[in-house]
């Protein structure tokens, strides 16, 4: 019997959310089904802390608030003002930032591309730098320790692009394998209350432990999150978890 330690934090964000929930009732159940499925397993819970996330309280509305609000050449400078307000403060990737928009901005003017273009470009490009920011501010709060999962709940991360939102985009492990060592899981909130807390905390878990997303809507790792998501890995999922802790 392997066991390994969850740690959890959430910031004053996500307690004030529209999705909070009793995270220390959603977390058991869903460890209680994990070690349901997978005997082999046992996990023991630390207690809640409170986490200081990167970026303001907004920053959920951020990069869409801004496109709404700014017109014209100094969408650049508000979009680049923004990365920082959300905590992104390197200074190699801001100058990067501001060349690639403005070269779109240049092509915008052309008529070669529409607005909605820098948008895209940007929400992408946000996306992958607010990940890496709240994970390294994760790991930091929560310093990486042997057999042990990291778990942070944000209500600061709603959504980042309009396919994530189509697909009910939730939380992610950023990184995806409990052997690194350093395995962490962050949650966000998500418009449709209804879905299952527990379940998300499943899904993100089944990530940690080798699993993929599954294209069977019975899996708990059916890669769109919903209201009827199921509390059952599927039997590739199951083979490949296995085999994880086989590992440990």
């Amino acid at each position: 019997m392997k066991t390994i330690t969850v740690r959890v934090c959430q910031d004053q964000k996500f307690i004030d959310s529209f999705w909070n929930f009793d995270i220390k009732t959603e977390l058991i159940e869903a460890l209680r089904s994990f070690m349901r499925q997978f005997p082999g397993i046992d996990f023991k819970m630390s207690e809640i802390k409170t986490w200081k996330s990167p970026g303001v309280n907004d920053l959920s509305l951020y990069p869409l608030s801004i496109i709404k609000q700014v017109e014209g050449p100094d969408i650049v400078n508000e979009l680049v003002r923004g990365h920082l307000r959300s905590g992104i403060s390197n200074p190699e990737r801001l100058k990067y930032l501001t060349e690639e928009m403005e070269n779109i901005m240049a092509e915008i003017k052309a008529g070669e591309n529409a607005l909605e273009y820098l948008l895209g470009f940007f929400a992408g490009r946000f996306e992958g730098d607010i990940k890496y920011a709240f994970s390294e501010s994760l790991e930091r709060h929560l310093p990486p320790q042997e057999d042990c999962i990291s778990i942070g709940f944000t209500g600061k991360i709603f959504r980042f692009t309009h396919a994530e939102a189509q697909k009910g985009s939730l939380g992610w492990s950023y990184i995806d394998s409990i052997n690194t060592g350093r395995p962490l899981v962050i949650i966000g909130t998500w418009l449709n209350s209804n879905a299952s807390p527990r379940n998300v905390i499943l899904h993100e878990l089944g990530h940690v432990f080798g699993a993929n997303h599954s294209k069977e809507k019975n899996s708990v790792m059916f890669e769109e999150t919903s209201e009827n998501m199921s509390d059952v890995f599927d039997k590739k999922n199951v083979a490949l978890i296995r085999k994880k802790i086989m590992e440990l």
